[in-house]
This record gives C-alpha cells, structure tokens and sequence, in this order.
C-alpha cells in the first residue's frame, strides 16, 4: 500500500477537498508512481463515499473494502491490461445509474491508465463527464502523461499532481520484493513499472536483456535491430506486457546515456562512456521518441516501423 505522504501537495489539495466539503466531480492524478496514485485514488474515494473530513490512512476499513472490490458503490477500470473498450464504460455507466448502497449516497469511480484509449472511448468519457451529475457521483482519472490527453478531458478535471517517488525508498521496496541489490539500484534509478512484481517477469527480463545488447550495435544498425530482433518478441504478447518493455527499455536507455551509465553494472559503464557524442545523440533520441509515443492509442507495431523509418533518415 502507498497512499501518498502527507508532506506532499497532492496529500494537502485531497485533504483539504474533503474537509471543506469542495470536492470536485472529477480528479485527474499525473505524474509520480502508478501505485501510489491509485492506492491514494481509493483513499479519497473512500473518504468521499464514508463523508469523512481526512483522507483516510491505510487501515481504514472501507478503503480495504475498495480495494478488495467488495463496495457496491466503487467502480474500476483499469486500462493497464488493455485498451480500455466502448463496452466496458457502458457497463460503468449503467452501474453509476443505480441508488447507491452506502448510507451517504455516494458513488465513486477509478479509471487507471486513460491514456490507453482510441479517440471513441476518450469522446464516450468526455460525454459522461459532460451528463454526470456532480451531487452523488465523483471519479479518479490516472494518467502517467497528461500531455497525450484530449485538453477537454483535462480543463474538466482538477488535476492533482503527484511526486516523484523517492529513489531509496524505491530501492527499498525493489529488495523487498526480492530482487538482487545491483537491479533494485538500477529500477530505482529508472522507473516504478515493475513495482510489486515478480523478479522473472519477462518483460523486465528482456528489456534488461535488451539494453545490455543494445549498446552493442553500432548507432547505424540500431533501428534494424530494434525492429527485426527485439519488438517481435512481444507481437504475440499482450499490449502490457510490450509497453512495460518499451518503457523499460527508453528508460534504461536514455537515463544511462544522460548520466554516463553511473548506475550500472561496469561492462554497461564502459561501453557508454565509450561512446561517441553523435552515437549518444542517436541513442537518446531513440529513447525520447518511444517515450513520447508510448501510451498513445496507436498500434505499437506501426508506432515501431514509424520510429524505425525516422532514425533511418538521420544522418550518423
């Protein structure tokens, strides 16, 4: 469990939302780990269907209620697995319609990763937004990239923005999980994806994988290779499971390269610094433009060949 700390802004904007009592129809939480906005989300949620003036703590019965999925009044959809469908925020929609079960009245809604919708289900959310009644519904949207959502869904939210998360603290959480210190150190540096996961997860296992044989190619053959020897691997995977390689992937690579690879194993170290200032370029525009695309709605396979082509073009 990590709702956020209290030292926080987002923690304070929440807090304050409840105890005034001017809680808006619909939150927007962006930027810092996935976990901690979602495990915050269910946290105000909470408190905004029990009517309590704090947000509430870890232990707060109802809270576990949401996150065990046994409160008649919340509802969740997760667009982590997949793109989230028309389908499933009409079944969302028909159950926000029903008299809530809980003494207050209160109905409220968690939709994780918005970002993985087409342009229909971002207009269906849209239009939902535009016909709920703010009196007895409230919602969470969770964006890791609020830059790539439509600016009418955002100017309809009160965005509350969330932390970094702390890199010790990460690397405690990483040691916990039982991985070894050397990769706990390197996915503090780098990202949360893989928090609470298995240590053999394969997309961690490849995009790690990948890196290592990545800085063995010369910049020229960097888009062949990407593309005829590392994203096949994922075509049968599900999108997940290719976005968290990608992710990965971008992030190793690019936060490597920006700090001469000081976090990482030294055969990793050496061949970064061996690197010239016109492969370093090439290498980190490869990162920052899988990055800039990564949880649009557009097929991953076209997005690859697209990048493939662009890095093509470049003079190395």
């Amino acid at each position: 469990m990590a709702i956020v700390k209290p030292e926080t802004i987002a923690f304070r904007l929440l807090n304050n939302a409840l105890r005034t009592k001017k809680i808006a129809q619909v939150y927007l939480f962006y930027g810092g780990d996935t976990e901690t906005k979602k495990d915050t989300a269910m946290a105000f949620l909470a408190g905004v269907i029990s009517g309590s003036d704090t947000l509430p703590g870890a232990e707060d019965p109802l809270y576990q209620r949401l996150r065990n999925g046994s409160c008649a009044d919340f509802y969740y959809l997760s667009g982590r697995d997949e793109t989230l469908k028309t389908d499933q925020l009409q079944d969302l929609i028909r159950e926000l319609q029903r008299t809530a079960l809980e003494s207050n009245g209160r109905k409220g809604y968690l939709i994780e990763n918005i970002n993985n919708s087409s342009e229909k289900v971002y207009n269906q959310i849209l239009k939902f937004m535009e016909e709920t009644p703010g009196e007895s519904t409230f919602g969470v949207l969770i964006s890791d990239h609020i830059d790539s959502l439509l600016p009418t869904i955002v100017s309809r939210c009160e965005r509350i923005p969330f932390p970094k998360a702390d890199k010790e603290e990460l690397r405690e959480l990483y040691l916990k999980d039982g991985f070894e210190d050397s990769d706990a150190r390197l996915l503090s540096e780098i990202t949360a994806v893989y928090r609470k996961r298995d240590l053999n997860d394969p997309a961690y296992l490849a995009a790690r994988d990948l890196f290592e044989t990545v800085l063995q190619q010369d910049s020229e053959v960097l888009p062949y290779y990407l593309n005829k020897d590392f994203f096949p691997r994922f075509g049968k995977e599900d999108r997940t499971v290719l976005t968290d390689a990608l992710s990965l992937y971008a992030s190793l690579l690019n936060q490597g390269i920006l700090q001469d690879g000081a976090f990482l194993p030294e055969t990793e170290r050496r061949k970064i610094c061996s690197l010239s200032q016109k492969e370093k370029e090439v290498y980190i525009e490869s990162a920052q433009e899988v990055l800039r695309y990564l949880n649009s709605p557009l097929d991953l396979k076209l997005l690859m060949d697209h990048h493939a082509y662009t890095l093509l073009r470049k003079e190395v």
